[in-house]
């Protein structure tokens, strides 16, 4: 029986996602994309 792969949330490093069992789906055709989306950061005033 297989393995079941594992989320990987909060890791960056591909190698160890790659090693470790964890699912992985590359989305770089989305960076454009999201490159063009408007910004919806604001900054707090400080007070």
């Amino acid at each position: 029986m297989s393995q079941v792969k594992r989320i990987p949330y909060g890791i960056s490093d591909f190698n160890r996602m790659r090693n470790d069992n964890f699912y992985f789906m590359d989305k770089t055709m989305y960076l454009p994309l999201i490159e063009k989306m408007p910004s919806y950061h604001q900054r707090s005033e400080e007070v």
